[in-house]
């Protein structure tokens, strides 16, 4: 989804998860898990932000489908 549609979860849930794709300063392209929380303290809304690469897992996943898709 866009950003607004994520920004309105985050908003209604108080909660967004999601992956996304990365790009980092020397331009390689990442497979992130995000979880993002909204909190309110003292009056002042806050955001937790948690990320996880999951770039080698997502390869492997694909690996595995295409040499599944191989031996059928």
């Amino acid at each position: 989804g866009t950003l607004s549609t994520k920004a309105s979860v985050l908003r209604s849930r108080g909660e967004y998860r999601g992956e996304q794709i990365v790009v980092t300063a020397d331009g390689e392209e990442r497979t992130v898990d995000f979880v993002t929380r909204a909190l309110i303290r003292d009056g002042e809304r806050f955001f937790v932000v948690l990320a996880h690469d999951i770039t080698e897992k997502k390869e492997l996943e694909e690996t595995t489908r295409q040499a599944t898709q191989n031996l059928e």
